[in-house]
Protein backbone atom coordinates (compact mmCIF):
# COMPACT_ATOMS: atom_id res chain seq x y z
CA UNK A 1 0.00 0.00 0.00
CA UNK A 2 2.95 2.16 0.75
CA UNK A 3 4.45 1.68 -2.64
CA UNK A 4 1.19 2.22 -4.74
CA UNK A 5 0.55 5.40 -2.68
CA UNK A 6 3.90 7.00 -3.52
CA UNK A 7 3.74 5.74 -7.32
CA UNK A 8 0.01 7.34 -7.02
CA UNK A 9 1.64 10.90 -5.90
CA UNK A 10 4.34 10.23 -8.63
CA UNK A 11 1.81 9.56 -11.50
CA UNK A 12 -0.29 12.77 -10.05
CA UNK A 13 2.48 14.82 -10.30
CA UNK A 14 3.47 13.79 -13.76
CA UNK A 15 -0.31 15.07 -14.66
CA UNK A 16 -1.16 11.28 -15.42
CA UNK A 17 -4.74 12.00 -13.51
CA UNK A 18 -6.59 8.22 -14.72
CA UNK A 19 -3.25 6.41 -14.11
CA UNK A 20 -3.19 8.18 -10.66
CA UNK A 21 -7.00 7.45 -9.45
CA UNK A 22 -6.45 3.71 -10.16
CA UNK A 23 -2.96 3.52 -8.35
CA UNK A 24 -4.59 5.12 -5.24
CA UNK A 25 -7.73 2.57 -5.77
CA UNK A 26 -5.62 -0.53 -5.71
CA UNK A 27 -3.62 0.96 -2.52
CA UNK A 28 -6.57 1.44 -0.50
CA UNK A 29 -8.20 -2.00 -1.77
CA UNK A 30 -4.34 -3.03 0.36
CA UNK A 31 -4.76 -0.83 3.28
CA UNK A 32 -8.31 -0.86 4.61
CA UNK A 33 -8.94 -2.81 7.13
CA UNK A 34 -5.26 -3.69 7.92
CA UNK A 35 -4.52 -2.18 11.56
CA UNK A 36 -0.97 -1.10 10.70
CA UNK A 37 -1.85 0.44 7.63
CA UNK A 38 -3.33 3.31 10.28
CA UNK A 39 -1.54 6.03 9.77
CA UNK A 40 -0.94 5.47 5.84
CA UNK A 41 -5.26 5.58 5.36
CA UNK A 42 -5.45 8.97 6.39
CA UNK A 43 -3.09 11.00 3.33
CA UNK A 44 -3.71 7.66 0.88
CA UNK A 45 -7.26 8.75 1.18
CA UNK A 46 -6.13 12.72 1.13
CA UNK A 47 -4.78 12.12 -2.11
CA UNK A 48 -7.64 9.87 -3.80
CA UNK A 49 -10.20 12.18 -2.73
CA UNK A 50 -8.48 15.03 -4.38
CA UNK A 51 -7.90 12.83 -7.33
CA UNK A 52 -11.53 12.50 -7.56
CA UNK A 53 -12.14 15.91 -7.44
CA UNK A 54 -9.84 16.78 -10.69
CA UNK A 55 -11.94 14.20 -12.05
CA UNK A 56 -15.11 15.81 -11.67
CA UNK A 57 -16.49 13.46 -8.38
CA UNK A 58 -16.22 15.30 -6.07
CA UNK A 59 -20.07 14.27 -4.36
CA UNK A 60 -17.58 10.62 -3.89
CA UNK A 61 -14.86 12.53 -2.56
CA UNK A 62 -17.02 14.51 -0.14
CA UNK A 63 -17.77 11.13 2.07
CA UNK A 64 -14.14 10.31 2.61
CA UNK A 65 -12.79 13.57 3.56
CA UNK A 66 -15.46 13.88 6.33
CA UNK A 67 -14.00 10.52 7.29
CA UNK A 68 -10.66 11.59 7.00
CA UNK A 69 -11.15 15.09 8.90
CA UNK A 70 -13.28 13.14 11.78
CA UNK A 71 -10.27 11.11 12.45
CA UNK A 72 -8.10 13.97 12.29
CA UNK A 73 -9.80 16.62 14.44
CA UNK A 74 -9.67 12.85 17.26
CA UNK A 75 -6.21 12.44 16.66
CA UNK A 76 -5.52 16.45 16.78
CA UNK A 77 -3.22 16.26 13.99
CA UNK A 78 -2.67 19.87 12.99
CA UNK A 79 -0.94 19.46 9.71
CA UNK A 80 -3.45 16.44 8.21
CA UNK A 81 -6.50 18.85 9.34
CA UNK A 82 -5.12 21.42 7.21
CA UNK A 83 -3.78 18.80 4.24
CA UNK A 84 -7.73 17.56 4.47
CA UNK A 85 -9.53 21.47 4.82
CA UNK A 86 -7.70 21.91 1.40
CA UNK A 87 -8.74 19.45 -0.14
CA UNK A 88 -12.43 19.52 1.30
CA UNK A 89 -12.64 23.22 -0.08
CA UNK A 90 -12.16 22.26 -3.50
CA UNK A 91 -14.51 19.45 -3.29
CA UNK A 92 -17.22 22.10 -1.67
CA UNK A 93 -16.66 24.48 -3.96
CA UNK A 94 -16.86 22.32 -6.66
CA UNK A 95 -20.65 20.95 -5.47
CA UNK A 96 -21.60 24.76 -5.17
CA UNK A 97 -21.38 24.84 -1.35
CA UNK A 98 -19.52 27.78 -1.33
CA UNK A 99 -19.59 29.10 2.03
CA UNK A 100 -18.39 25.62 3.40
CA UNK A 101 -15.59 25.60 0.92
CA UNK A 102 -14.83 28.97 2.53
CA UNK A 103 -14.74 27.34 5.76
CA UNK A 104 -12.30 24.69 4.92
CA UNK A 105 -10.16 27.48 3.58
CA UNK A 106 -9.84 29.22 6.72
CA UNK A 107 -9.20 25.76 8.54
CA UNK A 108 -6.87 25.21 6.21
CA UNK A 109 -4.68 28.54 6.54
CA UNK A 110 -5.01 28.56 10.16
CA UNK A 111 -3.25 24.62 10.56
CA UNK A 112 -1.14 24.73 7.69
CA UNK A 113 0.44 27.93 8.02
CA UNK A 114 1.31 26.96 11.68
CA UNK A 115 3.16 23.89 10.62
CA UNK A 116 4.78 24.42 7.64
CA UNK A 117 7.50 27.02 6.39
CA UNK A 118 6.64 30.53 4.37
CA UNK A 119 7.95 29.06 1.49
CA UNK A 120 6.58 25.90 1.37
CA UNK A 121 4.29 25.07 -1.84
CA UNK A 122 1.43 23.93 -0.14
CA UNK A 123 0.91 27.50 0.80
CA UNK A 124 0.95 28.60 -2.23
CA UNK A 125 -1.84 25.81 -3.19
CA UNK A 126 -4.08 27.30 -0.54
CA UNK A 127 -3.69 31.18 -2.42
CA UNK A 128 -4.49 28.95 -5.48
CA UNK A 129 -7.88 27.44 -3.95
CA UNK A 130 -8.60 30.77 -2.67
CA UNK A 131 -8.18 32.61 -5.87
CA UNK A 132 -10.28 29.76 -7.61
CA UNK A 133 -13.41 30.33 -4.83
CA UNK A 134 -13.04 34.40 -5.47
CA UNK A 135 -13.76 33.21 -9.37
CA UNK A 136 -16.73 31.30 -8.11
CA UNK A 137 -18.03 34.30 -6.43
CA UNK A 138 -17.60 36.59 -9.66
CA UNK A 139 -14.75 38.81 -7.89
CA UNK A 140 -11.78 38.43 -10.14
CA UNK A 141 -9.25 41.20 -8.85
CA UNK A 142 -9.63 39.37 -5.57
CA UNK A 143 -8.70 36.44 -7.13
CA UNK A 144 -5.84 38.08 -9.00
CA UNK A 145 -4.50 38.86 -5.87
CA UNK A 146 -4.07 36.01 -4.37
CA UNK A 147 -2.69 34.30 -7.26
CA UNK A 148 0.17 36.59 -7.06
CA UNK A 149 0.97 35.56 -3.51
CA UNK A 150 0.62 31.82 -4.79
CA UNK A 151 3.19 32.62 -7.61
CA UNK A 152 5.85 34.37 -5.25
CA UNK A 153 5.81 31.39 -2.71
CA UNK A 154 6.10 29.08 -5.57
CA UNK A 155 9.29 30.99 -6.70
CA UNK A 156 10.69 30.83 -3.14
CA UNK A 157 10.03 27.50 -2.55
CA UNK A 158 12.47 24.80 -2.39
CA UNK A 159 11.02 21.86 -4.00
CA UNK A 160 10.12 21.59 -7.35
CA UNK A 161 6.15 22.58 -8.09
CA UNK A 162 4.36 21.84 -11.29
CA UNK A 163 1.66 23.02 -9.97
CA UNK A 164 2.89 26.87 -10.33
CA UNK A 165 1.18 25.85 -13.64
CA UNK A 166 -2.22 25.91 -12.56
CA UNK A 167 -1.43 29.31 -11.04
CA UNK A 168 -0.28 30.59 -13.97
CA UNK A 169 -3.13 29.04 -16.42
CA UNK A 170 -5.61 30.41 -13.86
CA UNK A 171 -3.92 33.96 -14.07
CA UNK A 172 -4.56 34.18 -17.42
CA UNK A 173 -8.07 33.30 -17.33
CA UNK A 174 -8.41 35.93 -14.45
CA UNK A 175 -6.66 38.98 -16.78
CA UNK A 176 -8.52 38.09 -19.61
CA UNK A 177 -11.86 38.61 -17.30
CA UNK A 178 -10.16 41.83 -16.26
CA UNK A 179 -9.95 42.64 -19.62
CA UNK A 180 -5.82 42.58 -19.56
CA UNK A 181 -5.25 40.58 -22.55
CA UNK A 182 -1.62 41.45 -23.40
CA UNK A 183 -1.10 39.65 -19.93
CA UNK A 184 -3.78 36.94 -20.27
CA UNK A 185 -1.69 35.84 -23.70
CA UNK A 186 1.46 36.12 -21.93
CA UNK A 187 0.59 34.11 -18.86
CA UNK A 188 -0.88 31.65 -20.79
CA UNK A 189 2.36 31.10 -23.01
CA UNK A 190 4.17 30.88 -19.94
CA UNK A 191 1.91 28.09 -18.54
CA UNK A 192 1.94 25.82 -21.69
CA UNK A 193 5.69 26.68 -21.97
CA UNK A 194 6.23 24.88 -18.24
CA UNK A 195 3.92 22.44 -18.93
CA UNK A 196 5.73 20.97 -21.84
CA UNK A 197 8.94 21.12 -20.09
CA UNK A 198 7.65 18.90 -16.87
CA UNK A 199 5.70 16.80 -19.43
CA UNK A 200 8.64 16.03 -21.38
CA UNK A 201 9.04 12.47 -22.32
CA UNK A 202 4.90 11.54 -21.68
CA UNK A 203 2.29 11.11 -24.54
CA UNK A 204 -0.70 12.54 -22.51
CA UNK A 205 -0.31 14.64 -19.01
CA UNK A 206 -3.08 17.14 -17.17
CA UNK A 207 -0.57 19.73 -16.98
CA UNK A 208 -0.11 20.06 -20.72
CA UNK A 209 -3.96 19.76 -21.10
CA UNK A 210 -5.24 21.97 -18.95
CA UNK A 211 -2.75 25.06 -19.73
CA UNK A 212 -3.46 24.53 -24.07
CA UNK A 213 -7.06 24.45 -22.06
CA UNK A 214 -6.79 28.30 -20.68
CA UNK A 215 -4.48 29.16 -23.63
CA UNK A 216 -7.20 28.43 -25.75
CA UNK A 217 -9.94 30.35 -23.99
CA UNK A 218 -7.94 33.36 -23.73
CA UNK A 219 -7.25 33.10 -27.34
CA UNK A 220 -10.74 32.82 -28.28
CA UNK A 221 -12.03 35.69 -25.67
CA UNK A 222 -9.94 37.43 -27.97
CA UNK A 223 -11.14 36.43 -31.34
CA UNK A 224 -8.26 34.72 -32.64
CA UNK A 225 -10.12 31.36 -33.64
CA UNK A 226 -7.90 29.89 -35.86
CA UNK A 227 -4.84 29.43 -32.48
CA UNK A 228 -7.59 28.98 -30.26
CA UNK A 229 -8.85 25.93 -31.82
CA UNK A 230 -5.42 24.90 -32.55
CA UNK A 231 -4.54 25.32 -28.51
CA UNK A 232 -7.78 23.41 -27.67
CA UNK A 233 -7.63 20.66 -30.36
CA UNK A 234 -4.42 19.78 -28.70
CA UNK A 235 -5.68 20.64 -25.13
CA UNK A 236 -8.57 17.92 -25.88
CA UNK A 237 -5.93 15.06 -27.06
CA UNK A 238 -4.11 15.54 -23.86
CA UNK A 239 -6.94 15.86 -21.57
CA UNK A 240 -8.71 12.41 -22.80
CA UNK A 241 -5.06 10.65 -22.45
CA UNK A 242 -4.48 11.93 -19.16
CA UNK A 243 -7.92 12.70 -17.39
CA UNK A 244 -10.49 10.83 -19.49
CA UNK A 245 -13.98 12.54 -21.44
CA UNK A 246 -15.74 13.26 -18.51
CA UNK A 247 -13.47 15.36 -16.52
CA UNK A 248 -14.13 19.06 -15.91
CA UNK A 249 -11.29 20.25 -18.16
CA UNK A 250 -12.03 17.95 -21.00
CA UNK A 251 -15.87 18.79 -21.05
CA UNK A 252 -14.85 22.49 -21.06
CA UNK A 253 -12.39 21.86 -24.06
CA UNK A 254 -15.10 20.45 -25.57
CA UNK A 255 -17.52 22.94 -25.35
CA UNK A 256 -15.03 25.82 -26.55
CA UNK A 257 -14.20 23.61 -29.26
CA UNK A 258 -17.88 23.35 -30.31
CA UNK A 259 -18.36 26.84 -30.32
CA UNK A 260 -15.48 27.83 -31.74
Amino acid sequence: AIILNNFGSLLSNSGLTLRAAATYERALDFARGVQAADDLLPPLETNYAKILVELGRANEAKPILERVMAAALRRGHARVIGFVALAAAAAWRETGDLASSETFLTQARGQLQATLPANHSALAALEVSTARLDLARRAPADARAHLGRALAIYAAATEAAPSRIKALELLARVEQQLSEGAAAREHAAKAVALAREVSAGLTHTEWLGSALLAQGAVLAAQGDKAAAEAALREAMAQLQGAAGDEAPATREARALLGGA
